[in-house]
């Protein structure tokens, strides 16, 4: 195993990114230890915008994504990140683990984490917060 995990965002505040606070940075330093490098991966903002709503992200992609590369956890982060993780991005990025946080927000009609499940490499952690 090559230790690369991703953290591949659903709900708003795992998703978005928006306004990185203590329990974000918690979740963020949970997902980096479920391996040795930790790609992040930030909607565009009018992805965060149709499941958060219309005042929503409150820090547009650019900021957002300064915020999460800023975190001493996070090795990489991949901007505009579809909303249904795809196996190509999986295959290309090598990832052996996805990780997702047990705070949730939102009913959504698709689960962007199908082909993570179908492989076996999805990961609910639990970050304290």
């Amino acid at each position: 195993s090559s230790g690369i995990n991703a953290e591949w965002p659903l709900r708003p505040g795992a998703g978005a990114f928006d306004l990185l606070h203590p329990g974000l940075v918690d979740f963020l330093e949970a997902a980096k230890n479920e391996g040795s490098y930790l790609i992040v991966g930030l909607y565009e903002d009018a992805v965060v915008n149709q499941y958060k709503g219309s005042s929503y992200p409150i820090q547009i992609l650019q900021e957002r994504v300064l915020s999460v590369l800023a975190n001493r956890n996070v090795n990489e982060v991949v901007i505009g990140a579809p909303y249904q993780l795809a196996a190509e991005v999986l295959d290309h990025f090598n990832v052996d683990v996805v990780v997702r946080g047990l705070v949730h927000e939102g009913d959504h009609d698709i689960d962007p984490f199908a082909i993570a499940r179908e492989r076996g490499i999805f990961k609910e952690i639990d970050s304290g917060n």
